[in-house]
């Protein structure tokens, strides 16, 4: 299979730069590699995670927590969207998964500024709901969800 030719496990999975370089790698070697694609499904799937965490009740995440499971979810959907997606080639680091708060790093300013475009604060404190930015997706998503392990499909 085509990702015996990639040794996973010497990918410091919590390392970005390093996931991200690997990712395109493996998408390149699998034949799969369209930065605009990437780029497109990225963008859907920050706002799908964003919708997630927000449904679960969740005002604050890692950074670190958000962009490893938002870089899930875009191998994911690349390799199923690819017709590629097997056991072999499944998301190659889920041992290895940051938390979702951690007090020694900083907070996702993506998730952040998420909440913020989604409900703006009154003098007096109140939240008054805007809609966040709005994506629009030709295609369906899919996820699985981190806290209860189910698969959950969206058409945002």
């Amino acid at each position: 299979m085509a990702s015996s030719a990639f040794d996973h496990s010497a990918v410091n999975a919590l390392n970005l730069d390093s996931r991200r370089a690997h990712m395109n790698a493996f998408f390149m070697h699998l034949g799969l590699w369209d930065s605009a694609k990437v780029a497109k499904t990225r963008e859907k799937c920050v706002e799908m995670f964003c919708q997630l965490l927000d449904q679960r009740g969740h005002t604050s995440v890692n950074q670190e927590y958000f962009e490893y499971q938002v870089d899930a979810l875009i191998w994911y959907n690349i390799l199923k969207r690819g017709k590629v997606l097997t056991e072999a080639t499944k998301w190659p680091w889920s041992e290895t998964t940051p938390e979702i708060v951690d007090s020694t790093t900083e907070a996702s300013p993506v998730y952040r500024e998420w909440l913020s475009r989604k409900s703006e604060v009154n003098g007096d404190g109140d939240r008054v709901p805007t809609p966040p930015r709005q994506v629009v997706l030709s295609d369906e998503l899919e996820m699985l969800d981190p806290e209860v392990g189910r698969r959950i499909f969206c058409r945002l």
